[in-house]
């Protein structure tokens, strides 16, 4: 057992006693309890299995919740800490708060050295017992599998071992390790030592006290002797004591009926915590995202009159442990689930978002657009019981964005079977909201701050005080780089009047009027919108005046791929890409960096599917014009297409940013098309249709993308435009606005 290095156990497998430690008197040569003449080579045997059971219970029954396995050490171990082998003992004496019968103290503190092997005693739950050799072969092999996988940023001795753990055993909640079992001589009392590991550096060792009543027996105390938490490994669970150290003792309550279980009590009060912190005056989030990420609060545990000192130590003590993502409550609100290994990748998408953009806040970006029906994703903490559970602490940390966060300290009491929250207490907090439709949710933000936003005025000359009919006012955006922008237009109806209510959160804009008769100003209005800002901005504009300083800047180019058309039904779907400029396309042109199987031309329709659909459904149709070693080709776009099939793709949910095509497309339902110039995408049959969109988003993106664009060092650039245009919306040259059917941001 010594030589489990990435265990750490030496501590169980060493002496037997703390003696030693608390200054008792000599020992003799050959100790009374070190005789382990007809001691049973297996365990549990007699009352213990029972107690077995009982503690089994209490560490993997969490209401309706359990592993599908659990992993056990193969032999009973001998006990670390706790109390000396003789009545009295010189120096700090054990500590625990229940009343302990001397014998059973006596019977735990003398269990002799034996290692019996664990048999197999009945549990409901399937145990897997490993040993030494287990865990070295385990650790081999799943260095194996870090090796071809980037490590993280910290890494055990036995990293492997816990990757190899999660391939073979998916859901165990960790490894646990027992000891044998002091009875008093009635069989009535017990103590037996626990220790469970949850990680490279998560652990917890405590004794547990039980007591038998009406034949049933129950954990009556924990008492901690150790506890490790530096490095949790995510997929494992901690189920140690709520405490570090014996001073730390907790006193289960009786299951009498008058104290509700622990699941059942936190369950009421998750579901509470988190039906108050995303009711925001009445609104309320579409979906509700919880994960793993998790910022500790450093702040104190806050005072107040219902806080006991039990209570806020061992409240200080949990809310540093995230809760199990399992233990989402139930709520009205649809929740999905983001583990803390796929913000990773969610990150490095919000990057390829920012590309254009330019924020600087590739999460926000990121967490916006997988989850435009949440306002941010929110994690919890274990939560903190008084001793009969009528008063509760928990933690939650909402993050809206890099710089956008806020934790919360909730403080609960409950009366009868009801709870309700008595306090809620900001334990920190980033206000810094970039992206919407994310919010920030503390206790300090703006009841205003998510209402439309508003800018007018009226537009008058100068001279004349006249208004300004159906002008044209350029505006302009600094990016968070420092790059100015584009934004639409505003144009003054026939009594000078405008109004904008688009306006980009957390922006720093700039309206200009052009001279008559001049690439040059005569107005300039910077202004800063805020949070729920209704403001109004009049101008007088003096074309007698113009500032040479400012030069109008050139509209930018309308997207080559404005007037897209998307149309779905129930039993087909149509994509109509515009019209191209051209009607003669080259392709397989022999280019630099070209290689077998490259892209060389792509169109692309894609869409917003919910989170519990990713890499289930489709989310994207892709056309790709593959290169080929062939020689130069050139034709008509239909010429181009010819037998390239038209693939709904989904995303690879165990790779990053791979996707794959749709095993089961039927490519005479699924194709494009060519007609009268134009790019077709073409679904047909109610299967087809339900297969890919099992509900008809409100908007698609179309997507192109060719291979052509100026050399650089490593060849030729690509060109890219995309629209996103509403779907079932038709455009009409004698519309007003030709193609109203786009989305402009």
């Amino acid at each position: 057992m010594r030589a489990l290095i990435g265990f750490c156990c030496a501590a169980i497998v060493a002496s037997a006693s703390t003696s030693d430690a608390q200054g008792g008197p000599a020992r003799e040569k050959t100790p009374w309890w070190a005789d382990t003449t007809g001691e049973s080579p297996i365990y549990p045997v007699g009352e213990a299995v029972p107690v077995y059971r009982t503690v089994l219970d209490l560490l993997y029954r969490d209401g309706a919740r359990r592993p599908p396995v659990i992993i056990m050490w193969d032999t009973a171990e001998r006990r670390s800490g706790g109390p000396c082998p003789v009545a009295k003992c010189l120096g700090p004496q054990w500590t625990h708060k229940s009343k302990i019968d001397t014998a059973t103290i006596l019977a735990f503190a003398r269990l002799s050295p034996k290692r019996p092997r664990i048999r197999d005693f009945g549990y409901p739950v399937p145990i897997e017992l490993i040993s030494q050799n287990d865990v070295q072969r385990m650790t081999a092999d799943g260095a194996e599998l870090l090796a071809d996988h980037r490590r993280p940023e910290y890494q055990g001795p036995i990293a492997g071992f816990w990757v190899d753990l999660e391939r073979k055993y998916p859901g165990a909640w960790g490894v646990t390790i027992l000891s044998k079992v002091g009875f008093n001589r009635q069989q009535t009392e017990a103590l037996i030592n626990v220790h469970q590991w949850c990680g490279d550096n998560c652990s917890s060792d405590e004794i547990l006290f039980l007591t038998k009543t009406g034949g049933r027996w129950r954990v009556a105390e924990r008492i901690p002797n150790s506890v490790n938490l530096d490095y949790p490994t995510t997929v494992l669970r901690y189920v140690g004591p709520g405490g570090e150290d014996p001073s730390q003792a907790e006193v289960l309550p009786p299951e009498d009926g008058r104290v509700p279980p622990e699941a059942t009590a936190r369950s009421a009060v998750y579901r509470l915590v988190i039906d108050s912190l995303y009711s925001f005056y009445g609104e309320h989030p579409k979906s509700i995202v919880f994960t793993e990420f998790f910022r500790a609060p450093y702040d104190s545990v806050p005072r107040r009159e219902l806080i006991d000192k039990s209570l806020a130590q061992k409240f200080s003590f949990l809310r540093r442990i995230r809760a199990p993502l399992d233990t989402r409550p139930r709520l009205q609100i649809p929740s999905v689930t983001l583990s803390l290994d796929s913000l990773a990748a969610l990150r490095a998408k919000g990057t390829a978002l920012d590309r254009y953009a330019q924020t600087g806040v590739p999460l926000d970006l990121a967490l916006a657009n997988r989850y435009p029906d949440a306002w941010g994703i929110v994690s919890m903490s274990r939560v903190a019981f008084n001793s009969d559970r009528s008063v509760a602490l928990v933690y939650t940390f909402h993050t809206c964005g890099e710089r956008c966060n806020n934790g919360d300290t909730w403080l609960l009491q409950r009366t009868g079977s009801h709870w309700h929250i008595v306090d809620r207490i900001p334990s920190g907090s980033e206000p810094d909201l970039q992206v919407e439709p994310l919010r920030y949710v503390g206790l300090d933000a703006n009841a205003s701050a998510y209402r439309k936003r508003r800018l007018h005025g009226v537009v008058t000359d100068y001279n004349t005080g006249k208004p300004i009919p159906f002008l044209d006012i350029d505006v302009r955006r600094m990016l968070n780089s420092g790059v100015n922008v584009s934004e639409p237009s505003i144009r003054t109806d026939s009594l000078g009047r405008y109004t904008v209510t688009r306006l980009p959160l957390n922006a720093l804009l700039t309206m200009n009027v052009p001279c008559r008769r001049s690439p040059h100003m005569a107005w300039t209005q910077p202004f800063a919108v805020t949070a729920g800002m209704d403001t109004t901005i009049d101008m007088r504009v003096d074309y007698t005046v113009c500032d040479t300083t400012v030069v109008v800047q050139a509209p930018p180019a309308p997207s080559p791929l404005s007037g897209a058309q998307a149309f779905i039904s129930a039993d087909s779907a149509r994509f109509v890409f515009p019209v191209q400029n051209t009607n003669i396309y080259y392709w397989n042109v022999p280019l630099k960096g070209a290689y077998e199987g490259g892209a060389e031309y792509m169109w692309g329709v894609r869409w917003d599917i919910p989170e519990g659909r990713a890499g289930k459904g489709p989310y994207l149709l892709w056309l790709l014009k593959m290169w080929k070693a062939t020689g130069e080709r050139s034709g008509s776009l239909k010429d181009l297409i010819a037998g390239v099939p038209l693939s709904p793709m989904l995303e690879c949910m165990t790779c990053d940013g791979a996707v794959y095509e749709d095993p089961r497309t039927d490519h005479s339902k699924v194709f494009a098309t060519v007609e009268n110039g134009q790019l077709i995408f073409v679904i047909r049959g109610a299967d087809a249709v339900r297969r890919i969109f099992p509900t008809i988003p409100a908007t698609v993106r179309f997507e192109q993308t060719v291979r052509h664009g100026p050399m650089s060092q490593y060849g030729p650039g690509l060109i890219s435009a995309s629209q996103e245009v509403l779907v079932n919306c038709r455009n009409s040259d004698k519309s007003p606005e030709k193609n109203h059917c786009d989305l402009k941001y």
